[in-house]
């Protein structure tokens, strides 16, 4: 028998808005859910108060391996490694974890690259193809989308012998400074800088930037600016979904701000082995991403416009593609 086979696994998906936890165990070649919750993170003050609740809800009585993915840059040590959830005030840590849950081995990664992960179990009417390009197996693969926040990973597979490494490289891209590919975007970036004396990708590519750019647009076109908060990202797409002239224009300028951020992502790293669009925003907002003005700012690279269209592009339709990557990873574990 398998020396993985019966035991118990918890994967994770811990970002600033839910969190995902999933208990699993390993039977044959298989792998079998126990028990999955998704929980709104802002409800609980810290981590481990959410993955007690959990933990009781289920009723296990053994975890072997737990593995969460982490929307923040991760660090490791020696034997643990430490996260701060990026729009949350949590601080995680697996060693404290795995004493005080009593699961021998715990890891956390970051969130998207859990994503990177969790890639190769998704099935193909998962993905929603936005450009065929012409994909080359075993070369890099770029994930990169917008939630809570932007997210970024580069998948790399390397060969020595007969036996293919994967290394999966984060990052805290989302966070680096905006670069508007057009005169529109160069005063959306502008009015935000303005605002906030900054304007990082995320402020544009997220649900937050949905806002900016919905206000932006109204102040643009002389409309009146709201007195309270502004209209929440959800509202907007939904209306745009009914055909509001502004919400339709707000969801045309950020498929086209997404689509250059991604191209210059894609020169950055030759992503032959395909780009991946995640995030809870993509599959809400498919028919806007498909009309053509995320592909046309993706391939809008002057000299590297043709190189651009060899890039296979697709969209992750699975909201639990970051779950997957992470029991991934707790299943390499069990495994040892």
């Amino acid at each position: 028998m398998s020396p993985s086979k019966g035991k118990t696994l918890l994967a994770g998906d811990i970002g600033g808005t839910k969190t995902l936890l999933r208990l699993a165990r390993v039977e044959g070649d298989g792998v079998r859910t126990l028990c999955q919750q998704r929980f709104a993170s802002a409800g609980f003050p810290r981590f481990d108060a959410l993955l007690s609740r959990f933990l009781s809800d289920c009723g296990v009585a053994e975890v072997h391996t737990a593995c969460l993915a982490v929307a923040g840059p991760v660090e490791s040590a020696q034997d643990h490694q430490t996260a701060r959830v990026t729009n949350l005030p949590w601080r995680l840590d697996s060693g404290e974890y795995a004493r005080r849950f009593a699961i021998p081995r715990f890891c956390l990664i970051n969130d998207f690259a859990a994503v990177a992960y969790g890639i190769d179990m998704l099935d193909e009417e998962m993905l929603c193809t936005l450009q065929e390009g012409r994909r080359r197996p075993g070369a890099p693969v770029l994930v990169a989308g917008a939630g809570t926040g932007f997210g970024v990973a580069l998948r790399i597979t390397s060969r020595e012998a007969d036996e293919s490494y994967e290394k999966i490289l984060p990052s805290e891209a989302g966070h680096g400074d905006f670069a508007p590919a057009s005169p529109l975007l160069a005063e959306l970036a502008r009015f935000l800088r303005e605002k906030q004396g900054r304007c990082a990708v995320e402020d544009v590519l997220s649900g937050a930037g949905l806002e900016n750019i919905h206000a932006f647009l109204r102040r643009q076109e002389g409309g009146p600016m709201p007195e309270a908060k502004p209209e929440t990202a959800p509202a907007i797409s939904e209306a745009a979904q009914h055909g509001d002239p502004l919400a339709c224009r707000t969801l045309d300028l950020f498929c086209a701000a997404y689509g250059a951020t991604v191209g210059n992502l894609a020169l950055c790293s030759l992503p032959r082995g395909g780009v991946y669009i995640a995030g809870g925003i993509a599959p809400r907002v498919i028919r806007f991403l498909q009309a053509g003005e995320f592909i046309a700012a993706f391939r809008d690279k002057g000299k590297m416009s043709a190189l651009m269209e060899t890039f296979p592009v697709a969209v992750i339709m699975n909201p639990e593609v970051g779950l997957l990557g992470a029991q991934r990873c707790a299943e390499r574990l069990v495994s040892g």
